[in-house]
C-alpha cells in the first residue's frame, strides 16, 4: 500500500516511478498492477510511461503466488462467468491451441474480467489464457489472409504468364500464316509476270520471223 493514496492529473508520457513516489509507498517491496484489480495488470517496471489508457495504479504489498495446479474441472469458473462463457472448456482449447475450438465456444465474448482467475482452487491464470488464445487466433487469421492474398497474387500471375504465352504463340501462328498468304500471293503475281514476259517474247519472235 502507500501512505497518501491520491488521485492525481498528470502528463501523458509521466513515469509509473514519479506517480508512485508521489503516494510514498510503505515499502520498497511491492507490485505495481495497472487498470484495477481484477481486470489489470501487473506492470513489471515503473519506468513504463503514463499512457490513454491508463486509469488507475495499484501498488500492492509482494506476496508469494501460490503455484499453479492441474484443472479438477470443478466447474466453479463456470458458475462465475458473467457472460455465461465456460472457462474451463476454453482452457482446455486455449492451452493446445485450438483457436478455432475456442472460438466456437464463442472465445470472443470473453471480457477478461479475471473472475474465473478469483474463484479457481488451481489458481489457473485463466484470462491470461484467454487473452494469448485471441491474440493468436487474430495473428492465425491475418497470416491466412495474407496467405491467401499471396496465393491468389501467384496463381493469377501464372494465369497472366500463360495467357501471355498463348497470345504470343496465337500471334505467331497469325503471322505465319499471313506470310504463307502473302508468299502464295507473290508467286501467283510472279508466275502471271512469267506467263505475261513469254507471251511477250513468243509475239515478238513471231513478228520477228515474219
Amino acid at each position: 500500500g502507500v501512505e497518501s493514496p491520491n488521485n492525481y492529473e498528470v502528463r501523458l508520457g509521466a513515469s509509473f516511478e514519479h506517480i508512485v513516489s508521489m503516494s510514498k509507498p510503505n515499502t520498497h517491496q511491492h507490485t505495481i498492477r495497472m487498470g484495477g484489480m481484477m481486470m489489470g495488470v501487473d506492470v513489471k517496471t515503473t519506468s513504463v510511461p503514463i499512457c490513454k489508457i491508463t486509469n488507475c495504479i495499484f501498488v500492492n504489498k509482494l506476496e508469494t503466488k501460490p503455484s499453479t495446479q492441474e484443472c479438477i474441472r470443478c466447474g466453479q469458473c463456470n458458475q462465475a462467468c458473467p457472460v455465461d462463457l465456460l472457462p474451463q472448456q476454453l482452457y482446455w482449447y486455449a492451452k493446445s491451441e485450438d483457436t478455432d475450438k475456442a472460438m466456437d465456444y464463442n472465445l470472443a465474448d470473453c471480457i477478461e474480467c479475471r473472475c474465473c482467475d478469483y474463484v479457481c482452487p488451481s489458481h489457473i491464470p485463466l484470462a491470461e489464457y484467454f487473452s494469448f488464445a485471441k491474440a493468436l487466433h487474430r495473428k492465425t487469421t491475418e497470416d491466412q489472409y495474407r496467405t491467401d492474398i499471396a496465393r491468389e497474387r501467384f496463381e493469377f500471375r501464372e494465369y497472366r504468364l500463360e495467357r501471355n504465352k498463348q497470345e504470343r504463340t496465337e500471334m505467331m501462328a497469325a503471322k505465319k500464316e499471313e506470310l504463307k498468304k502473302k508468299m502464295a500471293n507473290d508467286k501467283v503475281q510472279k508466275d502471271k509476270i512469267a506467263a505475261a514476259m513469254a507471251r511477250v517474247k513468243k509475239t515478238k519472235k513471231a513478228n520477228d520471223d515474219a
